[in-house]
């Protein structure tokens, strides 16, 4: 059982993480999802790795996931070092709401 924590919530629909320990010589695993298990409507969510310059890496997308679903588990790997976060957001329709997280604010999954 994963305990994922809500990063960003719009609409009752919410965008969730939490890291996976990794080796110190490697990226940070985060994995990440979208609930919209109390959701008013659809919605859907991203997340990627980033740096104050913008997005690196591969990018995680949900899809739209109906209210009362929840999406497949995503993995997004965020390097090492003070310049990388990950940014998650989530949208329903015409409304959303995002943010940069530190890897090590995220908890771990177990």
């Amino acid at each position: 059982h994963m305990r994922f924590e809500t990063l960003v919530s719009v609409a009752g629909g919410k965008i969730q993480a939490c890291r996976v320990p990794t080796a110190a010589s490697q990226p940070v695993t985060i994995k990440v999802r979208v609930d919209a298990t109390k959701a008013s409507g659809r919605v859907n969510g991203g997340a990627q790795a980033a740096t104050n310059n913008g997005p690196v890496g591969k990018a995680w997308k949900s899809g739209w996931v109906r209210k009362g679903h929840r999406s497949s588990v995503g993995t997004v790997r965020v390097p090492r070092g003070a310049a990388y976060a990950l940014t998650a957001g989530i949208g329903a329709g015409q409304m959303g709401d995002g943010g940069s997280f530190k890897t090590a604010s995220i908890r771990t999954c177990h």
